[in-house]
């Protein structure tokens, strides 16, 4: 007997979208930080000056 998903309504987006969720993760993971970084650089830059 198959076990039932945890969370059918993300299975049924994978399935309609057929990607992986992980991929488009990894994309904002990588932007958050760096447009964090952007955004306070000159803030602390505007500080000191």
């Amino acid at each position: 007997m198959t076990k039932p998903p945890e969370n059918p309504s993300q299975d049924l987006i994978q399935e309609r979208v057929k990607r992986d969720p992980a991929t488009g993760a990894s994309v904002l993971l990588t932007a958050m930080p760096g447009s964090r970084g952007l955004l306070t650089f000159p803030g602390f830059a505007t500080l000191l000056l």
